[in-house]
């Protein structure tokens, strides 16, 4: 079975780091992806999708967290899975995220002229992703990955 998602498109919402219950690192951003069309009058019109990314593979959530701001193009490649809970009302809810993984899915910035509110950051092969983070096909080995965030990650001190 094939589960696949490629979406291109804006971050909407600044990468936050934090930790599951299990104390496992992660990695969530919101992505708008816009279509845009003529209309039967010749007026353009547009719609924005709103898809929220879930990042567990470690490297990537290294450079994820230094690199991506809100508003940066990106592509994603992921695994589409649902989060399953029940509201204050007692009603069974059922929310999506594009997850990557193991060595399933990737996200790479797209290159553009970045705003000057952007702070300023090389360009160098160590703030990139690497070849190893590329895309891949291969086989992921978790199924069941819980979403709760439960504390954000405070950031280490380095000298």
């Amino acid at each position: 079975m094939l589960n696949k998602v490629i979406l291109q498109g804006n971050i909407g919402r600044a990468p936050k780091i934090c930790l599951t219950q299990e104390g496992k690192k992660m990695a969530t951003f919101s992505l708008a992806t816009t279509q845009t069309w003529k209309d039967e009058t010749g007026e353009w019109q547009s719609t924005t999708d709103w898809h929220s990314i879930v990042v567990f593979r470690d490297s990537t959530i290294g450079w994820i967290k230094d690199v991506l701001m809100r508003g940066d193009p990106v592509y994603v490649e992921g695994k589409l899975t649902y989060h399953q809970w029940t509201d204050t009302l007692g009603q069974k809810r059922s929310t999506p995220h594009v997850v990557i993984a193991g060595r399933e899915g990737c996200v790479k910035r797209l290159l553009s002229r970045p705003p000057a509110s952007h702070k300023n950051i090389s360009q160098s092969s160590n703030l990139l992703p690497s070849k190893e983070e590329s895309c891949s096909k291969q086989k992921d080995e978790s199924s069941d990955i819980p979403l709760e965030e439960t504390q954000e990650e405070t950031p280490l001190n380095t000298q």
